[in-house]
């Protein structure tokens, strides 16, 4: 195979003589120096060694130049991870936070290798870290998750601001509200990760309080009861009792 220079004066030579064959220029290589560039080869080695020497010194020319900007680049990373989390004003589009995604998720996608089991633990433990930086954990959900918890919290807030008004003075009639209320949303044996601690610590009530106590044992016994099998004969009445609560469930009489 030619050399580059050989090859590349042979293609600019035959690319001249189709233009002097066809007459569409009116060259005429015969003439002036015409015969230097058709004849002789050396110019075009000199033309092949000029552009590679100008090829060179651009690269080096460029490499110089992004240098600093590698360095620049670098160093805007260092100062990123080197300061606190702080409340920004987010992204300015949304290509510019699919840009930012990209390659998160796919850094993601390489370590879990796409496997759910474990990317929802690294998401969960890069949450909990950065929810110290004061991550706002409701804002990671899906919307549709999201509704749904702000529904929750909602009925959450307003559960627990009833109760905290119905304490401060009991009556007859307030703690029987707050047995069956505590009755009735006591998790049950199928949440087992739920524990009577975590449902008070919710709704910010005293788990020791005599009417959270009656509400479980309530809803135990009811319990029981659901569980047990055969018809009611015609007249019997199931009573379960707390205090002076009082939950009444009747079967189909057969």
């Amino acid at each position: 195979m030619d050399d580059p220079s050989t090859y590349m004066m042979n293609k600019t030579r035959e690319a001249i003589q189709r233009k002097v064959n066809d007459n569409e220029w009116g060259l005429d290589c015969s003439l002036g120096a015409g015969p230097f560039f058709m004849e002789t080869d050396d110019y075009w080695k000199y033309l092949w060694v000029y552009a590679e020497s100008e090829i060179s010194k651009r690269k080096l020319e460029a490499a110089a130049r992004s240098t600093p900007a590698r360095k620049g680049h670098q160093t805007r990373v260092d100062t990123v991870i080197a300061k606190e989390w702080e409340r920004g004003n987010g992204f300015k589009d949304a290509h510019e936070k699919w840009r930012a995604k990209a390659p998160v998720l796919s850094a993601l996608e390489q370590y879990s290798q796409k496997d759910m089991a474990k990317a929802e633990p690294i998401l969960c433990s890069i949450i909990s870290e950065l929810s110290k930086g004061g991550l706002r954990e409701e804002e990671i959900l899906s919307d549709k998750t999201k509704q749904k918890m702000a529904t929750v919290n909602a009925m959450i807030g307003s559960a627990s601001s009833l109760i905290n008004q119905m304490t401060k003075k009991l009556t007859l009639k307030s703690t029987r509200l707050l047995i069956g209320l505590c009755a009735m949303l006591a998790p049950q044996p199928t949440n087992a990760d739920v524990s009577m601690r975590d449902f008070c610590d919710v709704l910010n009530i005293n788990r020791k309080a005599k009417y959270v106590v009656d509400g479980f044992d309530n809803r135990d016994e009811y319990n029981k009861f659901l569980e047990l099998d055969g018809p009611i004969q015609v007249g019997e009445q199931a009573v379960v009792e707390a205090a002076t609560a009082r939950w009444y469930q009747w079967r189909e009489i057969r």
